[in-house]
């Protein structure tokens, strides 16, 4: 792992020498035979402009997860973990070359020509160090964003294989009528048959589960539209047993005759 890190880094800094001192010589050579100041603020202002832009279009682009397949397993997202600059780096490296330079050589600078010497030797490392930390951010983000892709996909195959649930089932029902009443402690899926399936992340008490019944009771028609099974541990005569629920327009809930053996849980997609 040190050894890619390194190899990384090493190559970074090949690149981002090649593309600052490549900048550097070219803006040299116009400031010397054109001779005048303007052109040392042209550079400048051009350099500022494009890497805002630069940044504005990079903060804007959406991130997208890897694709995972119905087992829950998400396949690596392809990044940059090579030296090689991406277009986006390159265009950060040669715009911040252009501004960078320019205020080094500007008038009125009083520094020693070691001192400006110093000033453009120490850009290559501090460009590699930014580009390689905004990397690690950005390799971060993506796991992020994969495993919260991929939980839904975890918690419906954990819920299959377990005989102690809860889950909601509900027919007749819109997918954009139920998300209104999905929280961040479930998640929502569609199941084969056209019904939906709303899964709990972590282990909900009883009265909390009948008042989310009674939240999706109020988005379908019928009380049997929504039904609710636990088979969580509860208190009764048959804390064993799973309890099945709907509820009516009065909001009162009433034990139902349903089997949960015919949900399909392990067919259901998150949607």
């Amino acid at each position: 792992m040190r050894e890619n890190v390194n190899k990384t880094i090493g190559d970074l800094l090949i690149w981002v020498t090649v593309l600052g001192a490549g900048t550097f010589v070219l803006e040299g050579l116009c400031m010397h035979f054109i001779g005048r100041d303007w052109v040392k603020l042209v550079f400048f202002l051009v350099g500022v402009f494009v890497l805002v832009r630069e940044w504005v279009v990079e903060g804007r682009k959406p991130e997208r997860s890897a694709p995972a397949d119905r087992s829950g397993r998400a396949e690596a997202k392809p990044g940059p973990t090579d030296g090689k600059l991406t277009l986006s780096e390159a265009t950060q490296v040669c715009s911040m070359a252009m501004s960078f330079f320019p205020l080094i050589f500007r008038s009125g600078n009083t520094s020693s020509p070691l001192e400006r010497a110093l000033l453009l030797i120490a850009f290559f490392p501090l460009m590699v160090y930014g580009l390689y930390r905004g990397r690690r951010k950005k390799e971060k983000e993506a796991r992020e964003e994969q495993d919260r892709a991929r939980e839904p996909l975890v918690l419906r195959d954990q819920v299959a294989r377990s005989g102690r649930k809860a889950f909601i089932v509900c027919s007749h029902a819109r997918e954009v009528d139920l998300h209104f009443e999905v929280d961040d402690r479930m998640f929502l899926y569609s199941l084969p048959d056209g019904r939906f399936l709303v899964l709990f992340r972590k282990d909900i008490p009883l009265d909390d589960f009948l008042d989310k019944l009674r939240d999706f009771r109020t988005e379908v028609d019928a009380d049997e539209d929504a039904i609710g099974c636990y088979a969580l541990p509860h208190d009764g005569p048959r804390s064993d047993l799973p309890l099945v629920f709907v509820c009516d327009q009065d909001m009162e809930s009433r034990p139902f005759d349903f089997d949960p053996s015919t949900v399909p849980i392990s067919s259901a997609v998150p949607v």
